[in-house]
């Protein structure tokens, strides 16, 4: 948590369930490995209780034994901070799947898996549905690694995924089904900033057709079809296209995309920002463009677009990302296919030629049906549920 160098969606997943919970009166603890205060999601995390094992800037896990000694030491260590006295424990994603069910096991307490990635078992056993496919070796490797999410998963009393693509892999993987639990974005993406101020501060030309992409630079995401999508738009020099992400997950696909932008002569035309911004940066580049773009070819969900119509702004998203299952056909909204530079620059040119305005209707819908408070009322009845039962 708090990583300074950015955060992926599912850790403010994390915090705004927190936020939630607390406020329907439950007494929620957050545990953590890591946690760094200084980090970039610090101002949402207000005052929860966090507890980490290591508090303090933290670098990613790389290696294959870095990986297994975080999974069988580090998390019994993240499970012992569990507090006695805890009625449901919740863990998100992997390995934290390990460590809730040591400590659900050793409170004799019930365990939801919140999963929203695919586990090293899921990437061993269904390799063709998850957004990381590995090969040879490391296909069996995985798989032996994730023999214990096996046996975590079939342990715990509830499993809650974002899409129905990923409530699939689920029951495939292990046998058991899961419940599709939809999360929307932080209030404050519907208070966006001034949209000419917002572009003046980022120096936005008035005449430029802002394209954006926002989310950690991780080569599933596929940014290089938006650039090749620009590529494609040579006959409209207004269209300018921002890419921001942090590169500390994978500093090497960055390198690429920098590559791809040179050799097609779009230094002038694409930008790529390679570190992580502020919540406050975040909201001035959603209001200031004209178009977010979300291209992945394979992922669970994605926050980012629905920020981005809270503040206004259309959106196209791929099939690719479990989001579109529920934008699809919505207004202000384009649905592309992954890896197809040449529909992502259809929509784009679509686009510019309709009223922004048009997002309304989509963003009232966000704003009054998908809420995050509505989606810690959802998590609140199954945590009541499996306390019960």
């Amino acid at each position: 948590m708090g990583d300074r160098r950015g955060n992926a969606g599912n850790v403010r997943l994390l915090i705004e369930l927190a936020s939630g919970l607390r406020d329907l009166g439950h007494s929620v603890s957050m545990v953590a490995y890591d946690h760094d205060p200084a980090g970039n999601l610090s101002d949402i995390a207000g005052d929860l209780d966090v507890r980490a094992v290591h508090v303090g800037e933290h670098s990613p896990v790389r290696s294959r034994g870095a990986l297994l000694y975080r999974h069988l030491v580090r998390m019994k260590r993240m499970a012992d901070l569990v507090p006695a006295g805890t009625e449901v424990v919740n863990a998100h994603d992997w390995p934290s799947l390990h460590a809730g069910a040591i400590a659900s096991r050793r409170l004799g307490i019930p365990l939801i898996w919140t999963r929203n990635d695919a586990s090293p078992w899921e990437q061993g056993v269904i390799p063709g549905r998850v957004a990381r496919p590995l090969g040879g070796s490391a296909r069996f490797g995985a798989a032996a690694l994730g023999l214990s999410d096996l046996r975590d998963a079939r342990h715990a009393s509830g499993i809650v995924v974002l899409s129905e693509f990923d409530a699939e892999m689920v029951n495939i993987a292990y046998g058991r089904p899961a419940r599709v639990l939809r999360i929307g974005c932080s209030e404050q993406f519907f208070d966006a900033p001034d949209r000419s101020g917002a572009r003046a501060d980022l120096g936005v030309s008035k005449d430029d057709f802002l394209v954006l992409a926002v989310a950690l630079l991780v080569p599933y995401r596929r940014f290089e079809d938006l650039i090749d999508a620009i590529g494609e738009l040579r006959d409209d020099p207004s269209i300018r296209c921002r890419i921001v992400g942090s590169d500390h997950h994978d500093p090497g696909y960055a390198d690429a995309l920098e590559g791809r932008i040179r050799s097609l002569g779009l230094g002038e035309r694409v930008r790529l920002h390679r570190s992580a911004i502020s919540e406050e940066e975040l909201r001035r580049w959603y209001a200031a463009a004209d178009l977010y773009v979300f291209p992945p070819v394979r992922q669970s969900y994605g926050q980012a677009p629905l920020e981005a119509l809270a503040s206004g702004t259309p959106v196209t998203v791929s099939s690719g990302a479990g989001v579109h299952e529920i934008l699809a056909g919505r207004s202000g909204v384009h649905v592309v296919e992954p890896c197809n530079p040449q529909q992502i620059a259809a929509a784009i040119r679509t686009e510019r030629e309709l009223e922004r305005d048009r997002v309304q209707p989509t963003r009232a819908w966000l704003h009054d049906e998908l809420s995050n408070a509505r989606y810690a009322q959802a998590m609140s009845d199954l945590i009541e549920r499996v306390r019960r039962n």
